[in-house]
């Protein structure tokens, strides 16, 4: 996993466990005191254990603590990339283009980077069938992200589907801004 996630997954656990934050999770998951570079790959092993520390500390399910750490990075990763969003571009816009705008750039400048391939289909101007595919199987991450990104705020509806292939396992995801007239009834 790219060194950001590490990253800003300290400032996460600092933020919800205080300022020691880090420290506990890394004790919680048996880990030596360790700085994550960001301009490096991690082991996909530390974040799957350092995600069951924080399961462990906060009595949250994994898919609880994946979709607050994802809030939360949201915008930490908007203003990492700034230059790669265009300013009109609302919360649907960008999950459309997050693959060849970011995750592209992301795999060019650091090449042992994977970010999971998220291909993204614009069903409608309210609605993207988004297919997320990653050996990490972290799809409650995207899902939060997506839900930390709405600026401006907007109402979003998310529904899950697991595909199941012969040499692949992936997500699918709808999600769907929703009309606060919809909301209400």
């Amino acid at each position: 996993m790219h060194g950001t996630i590490f990253f800003h997954l300290q400032g996460f656990a600092e933020k919800v466990l205080g300022p020691s934050g880090w420290k506990k999770l890394l004790e919680e998951a048996g880990m030596p005191m360790k700085v994550y570079s960001p301009a490096a790959a991690h082991a996909d092993e530390d974040i799957i254990a350092l995600v069951k520390a924080a399961c462990s500390l906060t009595k949250l399910s994994a898919a609880e603590v994946l979709g607050a750490f994802g809030e939360y990075l949201a915008a930490e990763l908007l203003a990492l990339y700034p230059q790669l969003i265009r300013p009109d571009w609302r919360t649907l816009d960008v999950v459309s283009n997050t693959e060849h705008a970011i995750h592209t750039v992301v795999r060019a400048k650091n090449l042992d980077a994977t970010p999971p391939v998220l291909r993204a289909q614009r069903v409608s101007h309210d609605q993207v069938h988004l297919v997320y595919a990653s050996p990490r199987q972290m799809c409650t991450l995207v899902k939060g992200i997506v839900k930390g990104k709405r600026h401006p705020p907007e109402a979003l509806h998310f529904a899950y589907y697991l595909a199941r292939h012969a040499r692949t396992r992936h997500r699918e995801l709808q999600i769907r801004r929703t009309h606060h007239s919809q909301l209400r009834r």
